[in-house]
């Protein structure tokens, strides 16, 4: 009885522009309020702690995705500061060698 509704179902409510379905919303309102306070507070707890565990999975998860993020730039970075060494050794064991011959 609870979901049992006297009106047309859902559909004529959305496809009516005139306004004649607002006297549903207040009937809905009420059955949801009704749903609220049938429902068992140990089923709301399970509820949010659900909710509460996803958050921080999709947080946990995020986390991992920018510290990937993260550990490429370093890496990219390092990359780079070892290619620019190498080519100044480069530059100077030529010099060097070059030296030695003149």
């Amino acid at each position: 009885e609870l979901f049992h509704f006297n009106e047309t179902p859902v559909d004529s409510f959305v496809e009516s522009s005139d306004g004649s379905g607002d006297h549903m919303i207040p009937e809905w309102l009420s059955m949801s309020k009704s749903l609220i306070e049938c429902t068992p507070s140990s089923v709301i707890e399970l509820l949010r702690s659900a909710d509460d565990r996803a958050v921080a999975n999709a947080i946990k998860l995020r986390q991992i995705q920018m510290e990937k993020e993260l550990q490429a730039q370093a890496d990219a970075h390092e990359a780079a500061l070892k290619k620019e060494r190498d080519e100044r050794d480069a530059e100077e064991k030529k010099a060097e060698i070059k030296a030695r011959l003149t």
